[in-house]
């Protein structure tokens, strides 16, 4: 064992390739850490990453949902314009 916070994937490779009697030197326990605390900030990465696109995904539902029941809900016409304000499309009822 090398340390005990370290990652379970990384712990496994490390007691797969080192008996536990061995000690590794300070060198390559040095190396270890850093590579295992690269590999915690790349999942903190996903994590955080994950929140944003499971945020961002309810958002984009729920402004669908909302412009569907607008569109439905309209009797008139509407028009979709562009960033020029010239109209590109419309719809009536």
């Amino acid at each position: 064992m090398v340390s005990k916070a370290m990652h379970r994937e990384l712990q496994k490779k490390i007691d797969q390739f080192f008996s536990a009697k061995d000690r590794l030197p300070d060198d390559l326990q040095k190396f270890i850490d850093s590579i295992n605390n690269l590999i915690e900030g790349l999942e903190e990465r996903i994590r955080i990453t994950e929140d944003v696109t499971e945020d961002n995904i309810r958002d984009l539902i729920i402004s669908n949902i909302e412009l569907n029941l607008y569109l439905k809900s309209s009797r008139d016409i509407i028009f979709r314009v562009n960033a020029d304000n010239i109209i590109v499309d419309y719809i009536a009822d």
